[in-house]
């Protein structure tokens, strides 16, 4: 999803309700708080990884860690963050600004979160390692 795509729909999320601000430094700054509530309890494919080059937030699956996600430079910029989750980034940054369903924006990104899990740790369970490390699917 690109950034102007998450702005949209976080928009939309909010039509009659409180407005997403006006500057981007405070969006980015929502959404820095939205990816870092995702990427500590979210098992994000995209953001794991076993190099040290980037600022890690914790251990995840097997031996990898989670890194922090990258903020976008612009409205054209690919969010640094697995598809379905830009969905629940949407909604925290929604259950952020809203006075009217803060708590039904929130529930809601709390259930892509968990779909996604488990998702992930049923594809982690179907996928079997050789001794030479090729992964390959279980049958």
């Amino acid at each position: 999803m690109k950034y102007k795509e998450l702005k949209v729909l976080s928009s939309a999320l909010l039509y009659g309700d409180n407005k997403l601000p006006s500057g981007e430094p405070e969006l980015k700054a929502l959404l820095m708080l939205a990816f870092n509530d995702i990427a500590s309890r979210a098992q994000s494919l995209r953001l794991m990884t076993k190099s040290m080059s980037k600022e890690v937030l914790r251990g995840s699956v097997g031996d990898y860690l989670t890194r922090y996600p990258d903020l976008p430079v612009d409205d054209e910029s690919e969010l640094d963050m697995d598809k379905d989750l830009c969905f629940a980034a949407s909604r925290f940054i929604a259950s952020y600004i809203s006075k009217n369903k803060p708590d039904i924006h929130r529930a809601e990104g709390e259930k892509i979160i968990l779909l996604f899990n488990s998702k992930v740790n049923s594809m982690i369970e179907s996928v079997q390692v050789d001794e030479e490390g090729n992964g390959y699917v279980k049958t």
